[in-house]
């Protein structure tokens, strides 16, 4: 049984993370960043876009994304390609060795494992080579409106910021995003992070002074008090 005292910090966090969103849906509407594996529900486009976006950002890919789905158009595909075939497709990208060899490893394991059909169960997405839980998420929200928050790195920074806790883990992000978003609404609450993650909340340099959450956010008023 819990505690009055740990009762009033679920619900002190609950009450914050319900402004967190509309202050943050409503800041979205107005600037939403655009990008093709937002718009699209194949689940094999929306696997090369999550693939890919580890570790390289929105930006980057959103550039050469209409190249990789023509180059890589079914897992039969890449393993029909040649491995430095694969990798000159991929150079721009960064990683293309390490990235071209997972790519054929997980095309070779949608094939024999999944009939050649991306999953719709995230056991089975992590199953395979350069899929993780992040990359899983953005698959099963995207592409097959299975909603579930999609925490990366960016997602994590903003959220630590906002309840000035560091040490928080992606999985504990998860959870206390998945107690107050629900349905659809987990897929916008995932998107706006990122975007302000991208263009406000950046790792060196934020732009505090304009972000539409520093009159809820915890770190920057930490950081104002000691100004």
């Amino acid at each position: 049984m819990k505690s009055i005292n740990e009762i009033s910090k679920i619900n002190s966090l609950a009450t914050l993370m319900i402004r967190v969103k509309k202050l943050i849906l409503e800041w979205w509407e107005q600037n939403r960043r655009e990008f093709p594996w937002r718009k699209i529900k194949n689940p094999w486009k929306i696997f090369l876009a999550s693939f890919f976006l580890r570790k390289t950002t929105a930006t980057v890919v959103s550039k050469h994304f209409e190249n990789i789905v023509k180059k890589f158009s079914s897992p039969e595909k890449v393993l029909a390609m040649k491995l430095n075939e694969i990798e000159e497709a991929i150079k721009p990208l960064g990683m293309y060795r390490v990235r071209a060899k997972q790519l054929r490893e997980a095309s070779e394991v949608i094939i024999q494992e999944y009939e050649g059909k991306v999953p719709q169960e995230i056991s089975k997405l992590m199953r395979i080579p350069g899929i993780g839980r992040y990359s899983a998420a953005l698959i099963l929200s995207v592409a097959y409106g299975k909603y579930m928050p999609i925490v990366d790195i960016n997602v994590e920074r903003v959220i630590k910021r906002i309840l000035n806790a560091l040490t928080l883990k992606a999985i504990d992000i998860e959870e206390i995003i998945a107690e107050v978003v629900k349905g659809r609404d987990v897929l916008k609450f995932s998107f706006a992070l990122m975007d302000l993650a991208g263009m406000i909340c950046r790792k060196s340099k934020p732009k505090c002074d304009i972000c539409p959450l520093n009159g809820v956010c915890k770190w920057w008023k930490s950081k104002s008090l000691k100004a």
